[in-house]
C-alpha cells in the first residue's frame, strides 16, 4: 500500500510557493528585514499552497498585500529556485512601496532597515538569499541599474506612467470641453 501512496503523492503532490519580499527604504540604500529569537535575519515572506506561477505578478501582488498587509508594486523577481524534493518554489521579489517607512516598520515586529555593511555581519535564516540581497543593495547603493532591465521594472516608472496618463486624460478632457 505504501508504494501506491508514494506513486499517488509523486503525481498529485501540491507545491508550496514561498514568496520573499525585498522592501526598499524610500530614501536610503537599505531594505527591511526581520529577525527571530535566535537573532537570525530573513526577508518578509509568505507561503501558500495555491498554484500561482512566479510571473503572475498581479495575483502575487494581491496575495502579498493581503498576507503582509502592505501596499506595494512588484518590480521584478530577483531570484527563483525550485526544491523538487520538497515540492517547493521559492521566489524573491523586489517591490516598490506605496507607503511611508514609519508605517511599514510598525507593521512588522522585530523589523530593521539593513544596509550592505550590516548584511555582511548578520546571520541569515536562508543563507542562499545573501547574494541576492547583496546584489540588490549594491545596485541601489551605486545607482547603476542593469541596462537589460526594462523601464517598468525600475523604481518610479509606474508612478511616472500613471502621472503621465492622468495629465493626458486631463488635457484631452480640457480640449473636448473647449472644442464644442
Amino acid at each position: 500500500m505504501s508504494s501506491i501512496n508514494q506513486i499517488f503523492n509523486r503525481f498529485f503532490q501540491r507545491w508550496k510557493f514561498h514568496f520573499y519580499a525585498i522592501l526598499p527604504h524610500p530614501t536610503e540604500a537599505k531594505i527591511l528585514m526581520l529577525s527571530d529569537d535566535e537573532n537570525t535575519w530573513f526577508l518578509p515572506n509568505i507561503c501558500i499552497n495555491e498554484d500561482i506561477h512566479p510571473s503572475d505578478f498581479a495575483t502575487i501582488q494581491k496575495v502579498i498585500e493581503k498576507e503582509l498587509g502592505i501596499s506595494a508594486n512588484i518590480l521584478y523577481y530577483a531570484h527563483n529556485y525550485d526544491d523538487k524534493s520538497k515540492y517547493e518554489i521559492h521566489t524573491i521579489y523586489v517591490l516598490e512601496h506605496n507607503y511611508l517607512k514609519k508605517e511599514l516598520i510598525e507593521k512588522f515586529k522585530d523589523a530593521s532597515w539593513v544596509d550592505l555593511e550590516t548584511l555582511k555581519n548578520i546571520s541569515l535564516k536562508l543563507p542562499e538569499h545573501k547574494s541576492v540581497i547583496q546584489e540588490y543593495l549594491t545596485e541601489i547603493e551605486s545607482s547603476e541599474v542593469l541596462e537589460l532591465r526594462p523601464p517598468w521594472a525600475r523604481k518610479g516608472w509606474l508612478y511616472s506612467a500613471q502621472k503621465w496618463i492622468e495629465e493626458q486624460l486631463l488635457e484631452l478632457n480640457y480640449q473636448q470641453l473647449y472644442s464644442v
